[in-house]
């Protein structure tokens, strides 16, 4: 008599129904994660990574009081997890946060987790305890420098070796890539300055555009940008000649009015020659990028040159010469 092969309707042979559907279900299971080769990740790193995230936009929008809802999401996330140096990170990035903010008093929740960093390992110890410190503004050594986010290095580095004067800061500034880790940049650079010591105007100018651009960006897209670019330079001008007017170096006299008031004319004729430059060409959003690349730069160049030829022809007209911008007063 011949063995019966082995098979898997044989196998299945006194196997209860619901056990074989479960089989099968299992198998089915983990052949389709195996495939997959994508690794899931715990719920409380999704819930933590939303919550942050949302937490953060509503922190840079101003809306403190739904940030700290979201925070604390984040933190129950965190903490019940029992991942200590999970926690310490959600910390230092709320501290980050109101370093962003341009706020001159150091994180309090900075000094409530230090006590509790021993019980990491050295080189995590080592990171979080020199980026604590580097949010209060505290001096760091080298090799603490070399432990901080790489967004932070650079002005770590520029305070250490106090390297120039504010148009310095502002370069080291504007090298950093990430707008938020940029803003970071500037608070921390703030914290370290002497109270009674002003504030140069490059930097002010650096923050102004950080904050308008997080704050318009969402909604207004590249305009937000621009925008952001124009207040910042409005307000270095303004306090530009805030600082001037106090050291008597400049008077608001009939010479800087008259330069003003037909500055602000020459404005009006270049955004209305804008306007209807735009009215006249009628294209829209879909045309414009169907363009060829180097059409839309010829009409972007033409655009900027007839706008400023304009501008310059009316500042002219109106009787402004060069010799006003370079000797506005007597």
């Amino acid at each position: 008599m011949k063995p019966t092969p082995l098979t898997a309707a044989s196998c299945s042979m006194g196997v209860p129904a619901r056990w074989r559907m479960a089989i099968v279900s299992v198998a089915l299971a983990t052949s389709l994660f195996g495939c997959s080769g994508a690794a899931i990740k715990p719920a409380w790193q999704t819930d933590t990574s939303s919550a942050t995230q949302a937490a953060t936009r509503a922190f840079l929008a101003g809306q403190s009081k739904v940030a700290d809802i979201q925070f604390a999401q984040a933190k129950q996330a965190v903490s019940s997890t029992g991942k200590l140096e999970e926690v310490i990170k959600l910390t230092l990035l709320r501290c980050a946060l109101e370093a962003a903010a341009l706020t001159q008093t150091p994180c309090e929740e900075i000094e409530g987790i230090g006590t509790y960093m021993f019980a990491l390992d050295a080189a995590s110890e080592t990171a979080l305890r020199s980026y604590g410190r580097y949010l209060q503004g505290a001096a760091l050594d080298e090799d603490e420098r070399r432990s901080l986010p790489s967004g932070q290095t650079a002005m770590a580095d520029h305070l250490a070796l106090a390297t120039g004067g504010g148009e310095a800061t502002a370069q080291v500034l504007l090298a950093i890539e990430q707008p938020l880790s940029r803003l970071v940049a500037a608070g921390v650079w703030l914290r370290q300055q002497p109270a009674s010591q002003n504030v140069p105007l490059a930097v002010i100018a650096v923050a102004v555009n950080l904050i308008g651009s997080l704050a318009t960006f969402q909604w207004l897209g590249h305009v937000g940008l621009a925008l952001a670019t124009a207040l910042s330079a409005w307000t270095q001008a303004s306090l530009l000649y805030v600082g001037l007017h106090r050291r008597g170096w400049i008077k608001f006299d009939r010479k800087v009015v008259f330069v003003l008031l037909r500055t602000v004319i020459a404005c009006g004729v270049l955004v209305l020659g804008l306007t209807l430059g735009m009215t006249q060409t009628d294209l829209s959003s879909g045309q414009w990028l169907e363009m060829a690349g180097s059409d839309r730069a010829m009409q972007v160049l033409l655009t900027c040159f007839v706008g400023a030829t304009g501008y310059g022809l009316t500042l002219l007209l109106l009787g402004v010469r060069p010799r006003h911008f370079l000797a506005a007063t007597d």
